[in-house]
């Protein structure tokens, strides 16, 4: 990664800013030849600080003693429960001018020089950055001036849980599905961690939906102090509940009392009702009505960022022309379109020529997926978007197999089907996720369990000579 503009004002204040919730892993390699594993000091229980800088920063320079002083206390020579890497994250600087910057400002930790997309991944816009990575792989940023940044590392090393400590502790790392889902149904989806010194091999998982009980699983594995893992559970269904709320509770991990209670419970509020559609882009119409410079509109996806909008039509003439337009969206994804009046009076129709003041959201195949315009101040539609691959799909009359159930939760059935065939199950961006050979069998059927989360798929059903795609959405 090249940075090549240097900050020319940096405002030295404490502060501390919420980073992704796993640090990435990397291994690097300093300019001694010592390679660097971020995981595995964590697996030591050592707090990580990265030190991102370059070699001609101002700022970087002035606070090295301070990065040094943490580094002479709590480092390898202090009492050596924590790492410091300095990652010099300028792709021009040389080997020798990172040698000269740790002589010149007596950097005792390890240098790296050769970064590859580490900077990248963990998004560098400024020298210096620093993180702090505790055991538990959470990570957090920190900046501050020569005169403080050594307290305010320390302390920041000082906030990392005092993981480890417990004999059984099961953890509800995060929550990882959507909150904003464009269906009645959603697959609750959790990071399971353990951060008990006790392997842990089972724990009960109880998720549920407003208070009330939905599904109980019993997990089985292997993990060691700070290993985590992805658990799916059992879908549930939200028609007709109002303010769904889902929580997930860990109880009895190896069939024993946790150690720590404070990190078993996660709740999450969902929002859902839209329709999902196949399409490639939207095609969006917006006709004003006589007063464009009252009209705002955006569309979010399901994390709640502004992905496009419109709220510039502030000395546009009455009767302007409408916004008639396709717009790309990722795939994959559920989206939150909101139109604002800010006199409170929509934009139809007392104040609208005929066939004017509306808004309309089709695919680009023009089916209508929202419309609307007699609102007062807001009006919102959720839909989502998939993308169907480009599979060949040769019409063929006689050829025709038979799918069910679908939808589907744990196994399909093919039927129908009087020759060897091969089958494949695609997600909608062409990946297989599962294939197999079949041979003249009456009835074929699929354990569709294993694909890692529900939603659209494709079945591709081939013979020598004729073959067939279908949809196949998994519950």
């Amino acid at each position: 990664m090249k940075i090549l503009l240097q900050i020319l004002l940096i405002i030295f204040q404490v502060q501390w800013i919420n980073a992704q919730e796993v640090a990435p892993n990397f291994i690097l390699t300093d300019i001694d030849g010592e390679t660097h594993e971020l995981y595995e000091y964590l697996d030591q229980g050592k707090s990580v600080v990265l030190d991102f800088y370059a070699v001609w920063c101002g700022p970087c320079q002035q606070n090295a003693a301070g990065v040094e002083a943490v580094w002479e206390t709590l480092g390898l020579d202090g009492t050596n429960e924590v790492m410091i890497l300095g990652i010099e994250a300028d792709d021009t600087s040389t080997d020798q001018e990172v040698i000269d910057y740790a002589v010149d400002w007596n950097c005792n930790n390890p240098q790296i020089n050769t970064t590859g997309d580490v900077p990248d991944i963990y998004g560098i816009e400024y020298y210096p950055t620093y993180f702090i990575v505790c055991p538990d792989r959470t990570y957090l940023e920190y900046s501050g001036g020569p005169n403080e940044i050594e307290s305010i590392l320390t302390d920041g090393i000082g906030t990392c849980a005092s993981a480890g400590n417990s004999v059984v502790d099961a953890r509800i790392f995060d929550y990882n599905s959507t909150t904003m889902i464009c269906s009645n149904e959603t697959t609750p989806n959790i990071t399971l961690m353990n951060m008990g010194q006790q392997s842990l091999t089972s724990v009960e998982i109880k998720t549920y939906l407003n208070g009330n009980l939905q599904s109980e699983i019993n997990w089985n594995g292997d993990l060691v102090l700070y290993e985590f893992t992805d658990v799916s559970l059992p879908p549930i269904n939200i028609e007709g509940v109002s303010a769904p709320e889902i929580s997930v509770v860990l109880e009895n991990p190896n069939n024993m009392i946790d150690s720590n209670l404070q990190d078993n419970t996660i709740s999450v509020e969902i929002e859902g009702g839209g329709a999902t559609y196949i399409t490639d882009s939207i095609h969006f119409q917006l006709y004003f009505d006589n007063f464009p410079q009252e009209t705002e509109w955006e569309i979010l996806n399901s994390i709640g960022e502004v992905i496009i909008g419109g709220d510039d039509y502030v000395g546009f003439p009455d009767f302007s022309a409408p916004i008639d337009t396709f717009l790309a969206l990722t795939p994959g994804d559920c989206y939150t379109f909101n139109i604002y009046d800010s006199v409170g009076d929509g934009i139809c129709c007392s104040f609208a020529d005929p066939d004017e003041g509306f808004w309309k959201i089709f695919t680009d195949s023009e089916e209508l997926i929202a419309e609307g315009g007699t609102f007062t101040y807001q009006e919102s539609a959720l839909f989502g978007i998939e993308q169907l691959v480009n599979i060949e799909d040769p019409i063929n009359e006689i050829f025709n197999p038979i799918i069910y159930p679908n939808p589907a939760n744990l196994q399909i059935t093919i039927e129908n089907v009087k020759e060897d065939y091969q089958w494949e199950i695609l997600s909608v961006d062409g990946r297989t996720c599962l294939n197999g050979l079949s041979f003249s069998e009456s009835s074929k059927t699929i354990n569709v369990a294993d694909l890692s989360s529900g939603g659209i798929y494709i079945l591709k059903i081939e013979t020598e000579t004729q073959s067939s795609c279908q949809k196949l959405i998994i519950e």
